[in-house]
Order: C-alpha cells, then sequence, then structure tokens
C-alpha cells in the first residue's frame, strides 16, 4: 500500500469513527464495511464504509478516494436504497468538511462562500443527521 493510501485509509478510519461516536450518542445503529480500492499504482488497498440505521432509514458513507480534483480525499453519505446523494465530505489541507444541500449552522461555515460547508465536528454531524431524519423519505 503506497503512503497515500495509508494516509487516506486513516483519514477516512478518522470520520468513521467521529461518526460512531455521534450515532452511539443518538442510540443509532451502524455497521462497519471493509472497501476494496485501488491506489495509484493500481494496488489493492482497503478502507472502511459505514452503514448507518437512522430510524427507518438506511444511510452509507462511502469512500471515494483521494488527489481528487479540487480536494485531498473525498467520502459520500448516500441515503439507500435508491443511493440518492444526501451529502459529501471533502478533505482539505488536512481537516474535513461537510458539503449538504440542507442547511448547516451558520457558525460552522468558515468563509462567506462556503454556502452549505461545514467543518466535520459532532455537532456537524448531528445536525446533518437529525436534518436527514427529518427530511428524508425512507424508500419503501
Amino acid at each position: 500500500m503506497s503512503e497515500k493510501s495509508q494516509d487516506f485509509a486513516s483519514q477516512v478510519e478518522r470520520v468513521v469513527c467521529q461518526f460512531e461516536a455521534v450515532l452511539a450518542e443518538m442510540n443509532q445503529l451502524a455497521r462497519r464495511d471493509e472497501k476494496r480500492m485501488r491506489d495509484e499504482t493500481g494496488n489493492v488497498y482497503s478502507v472502511q464504509s459505514l452503514t448507518i440505521f437512522l430510524g427507518p432509514m438506511r444511510l452509507l458513507l462511502d469512500p471515494n478516494g483521494y488527489n481528487l480534483p479540487g480536494c485531498d480525499g473525498a467520502i459520500d453519505l448516500y441515503l439507500l436504497p435508491p443511493y440518492d446523494p444526501v451529502a459529501t465530505l471533502y478533505l482539505e489541507d488536512g481537516e474535513w468538511y461537510i458539503y449538504s444541500a440542507d442547511p448547516m449552522p451558520e457558525e460552522s461555515a468558515t468563509r462567506p462562500t462556503d454556502c452549505g460547508k461545514s467543518a466535520l465536528t459532532k455537532k456537524s454531524i448531528a445536525t446533518l443527521l437529525e436534518s436527514i431524519e427529518r427530511n428524508a423519505v425512507p424508500s419503501v
């Protein structure tokens, strides 16, 4: 595994742990799964994905990769089963940010141009999950 893929896997682990901590406080369940990916040299490596059981809904925290245009890494949050994207987490300069169409607390935006962007914190994760739980329509 390359150094970049090891770093990305540890960054994803950090995010998964943050989500698990918030979900535990919300008395919600989650399940980790291994996701296999290829690094820039073609070698296979593993990262963690997280299936979240939020009331009647299921969400998938799904890592996309690193060194993507405009960011150092990305993780999508999907509503299952239709795989509707509800948020994306981007790694920028070593920090994770949530981008979501759902309103996030104003104090979490770092610049006025950061509409829909929030630093990844326990509060922003909880706010995002509560908004999804309140507004998303689970599939039948």
